[in-house]
């Protein structure tokens, strides 16, 4: 007579084939002890499951009786459900059965690194606030990254109060004639010259603010009136324009071995929103150093912040 071999799972009274149902992870002993409020919501919801599966309990495996702390429920053919361990899954050599529940592993293992990666975030979190609340305690109330901000913020609050305090005494003389006239323009030119020097005014600036004085510096007058030209002479000893008009004719005469380059760093320069004056150094820079205009507006811009 042929002797049949059937399964232990077979021979304990379930019936092939077997197909995995879902995992029920019991709460750890961490958990329970640190945190009972959560373990209470995981044993109500493991009882919800039990019960919906027709399950006596949970705890051990039915096959060997090994307790278990992670139950991978089956079902077999007759629908009936019980709870194994993955070593007892192994040793059926199921190959579909084995592939789900290592899965089910594999992805119990990644919501373990998943709540460890984020209680180290947490942790982190904590001991940042606590860095925070000291730095606070330490500077009567800022962090130190807000007392360093604030400096700055003060530093240039100050500068350009400085500023103020020079420039509207140094250009209240073209202030006190914009400053009548109306239009975004004059608006505009107002507050900078409260604040800036003329000669980092554009050239094109210059020239009109030129203009409006010129024509407003003693009541209105026509452009090309003697009023005006004498407005004119005013702004230009005022501005430096004249010393500018010397500046060129001596730089010029200092650049005879290429001043077509040297004219077009000028205009370049004029271009980019420089004033002559200033123009004029960042072409001598580009001549000196032998860079191009673009190297030499960073070179000015850098000895000029130094």
């Amino acid at each position: 007579m042929t002797k049949v071999h059937s399964h232990k799972w077979e021979q304990l009274g379930y019936a092939a084939p077997f197909k995995f149902v879902c995992l029920i992870e019991l709460p750890s002993k961490a958990v329970q002890e640190h945190n009972p409020m959560a373990a209470q919501g995981q044993w109500a919801n493991v009882h919800k499951v039990c019960e919906a599966l027709g399950l006596s309990g949970v705890g051990s495996c039915d096959i060997c009786g090994t307790g278990l702390m992670n139950n991978f429920v089956c079902r077999d053919a007759n629908g009936k459900h019980f709870v194994v361990g993955s070593d007892c899954v192994q040793k059926l050599r199921d190959t579909k059965l084995v592939t789900k529940v290592q899965k089910a592993e594999a992805e119990r293992q990644r919501r373990i690194q998943l709540a460890k990666a984020e209680a180290k975030r947490e942790e982190a979190r904590k001991l940042f606030s606590a860095e925070l609340e000291l730095q606070r305690v330490r500077n009567g109330g800022l962090t130190d990254i807000e007392v360093i901000r604030k400096a700055e913020d003060d530093r240039r609050k100050a500068a350009a109060d400085e500023r103020a305090a020079k420039y509207s005494v140094e250009n209240a003389w073209l202030v006190k004639v914009i400053d009548q006239q109306s239009g975004d323009f004059c608006i505009d030119m107002t507050r900078k010259l409260e604040t800036t020097a003329l000669e980092d005014f554009s050239p094109r600036q210059i020239d009109i603010l030129r203009d409006i004085f010129a024509k407003n510096h003693d009541g209105r007058t026509r452009r090309n009136s003697k009023k005006y030209e004498t407005g004119c002479d005013i702004f230009d000893e005022h501005t430096g324009c004249e010393e500018d008009k010397a500046m060129i004719a001596e730089a010029l005469a200092r650049q005879q071995d290429n001043p077509k380059r040297w004219m077009n760093g000028v205009d370049y320069a004029g271009k980019e929103g420089f004033g002559v004056p200033q123009s004029i150094k960042i072409a001598d820079i580009m001549e000196d150093e032998d860079v191009t205009i673009s190297e030499a507006i960073q070179l000015f811009r850098n000895r000029k912040q130094g």
